[in-house]
């Protein structure tokens, strides 16, 4: 099993539906509720988008990195268990 990417605890204040939506689609995805608001973040961000944030700092270039190979790794053992 690999390694997640680098983390970042993050505290937020959602109002109580937020927070009930985001229950129930993990719930309903078999996620948990970081797993649902970081699908979400990414759906809404682009490529270029992406690589901008990842040339601000080294944390960020290294993150993006770790995010990278751990999405890509993911995704292939996710198609050969298939």
């Amino acid at each position: 099993m690999q390694q997640k990417p680098l983390r970042v605890e993050l505290q937020l204040d959602f109002s109580a539906f937020a927070v009930c939506v985001l229950r129930y689609r993990a719930k309903e995805r078999g996620q948990t509720i970081e797993e649902v608001v970081e699908a979400m973040l990414w759906d809404g961000c682009d490529l270029n988008e992406a690589q901008e944030v990842a040339r601000e700092s080294s944390l960020a270039g290294r993150a993006f990195q770790e995010w990278l190979t751990f999405a890509y790794n993911a995704r292939r053992e996710e198609r050969r268990k298939k």
